[in-house]
């Protein structure tokens, strides 16, 4: 599995789950270094939208096994892993893009028509949860939408 983005990603059995909360769920960065995946793995990010199926993930990236350990970034400026542009700025948000170009007001809000399915955003302030996952947005009280992390 690379550093990319992955949409409509099947859950493998093999995956192992390190986090489950609904997009309601107000996510810190505190939260996110916390959660360990061992060296010879990788982590892998994603948006499941529950109500149309469980056994998908809607959006997906993979990134290394210390991503959350070692990604801290300052507003807009994205860090490139592989095909992936990660950003964790404290109190403000946690995502993925597919392009260097965010609009991080503090959730990425770009609604570029060509890279809009390939971005997660989540909160990190503690007042909101997710925000986005891929088109849909304004996601920060839906219990229907998921944040997952897998070590895998």
């Amino acid at each position: 599995t690379e550093y990319k983005i992955y949409q409509h990603q099947p859950i493998s059995k093999d995956w192992v789950l390190v986090y489950n909360q609904s997009y309601s769920h107000p996510t810190t960065h505190e939260e996110l270094q916390s959660i360990q995946c061992r060296t010879n793995q990788k982590i892998l990010i994603g948006a499941q939208y529950i109500r149309n199926d469980t056994t998908t993930l809607y959006l997906a990236a993979v990134g290394p096994s210390d991503l959350l350990q070692n990604l801290n970034t300052e507003l807009n400026q994205p860090k490139q892993l592989g095909d992936v542009y990660w950003y964790l700025t404290p109190k403000k948000s946690f995502g993925f893009s597919p392009i260097q170009q965010i609009n991080q007001i503090d959730i990425d809000v770009m609604q570029d028509v060509n890279t809009m399915d390939q971005r997660l955003s989540w909160h990190l302030h503690g007042q909101y949860g997710g925000w986005r996952a891929g088109k849909y947005i304004d996601l920060y009280g839906s219990t229907l939408w998921y944040k997952l992390i897998y070590c895998i």
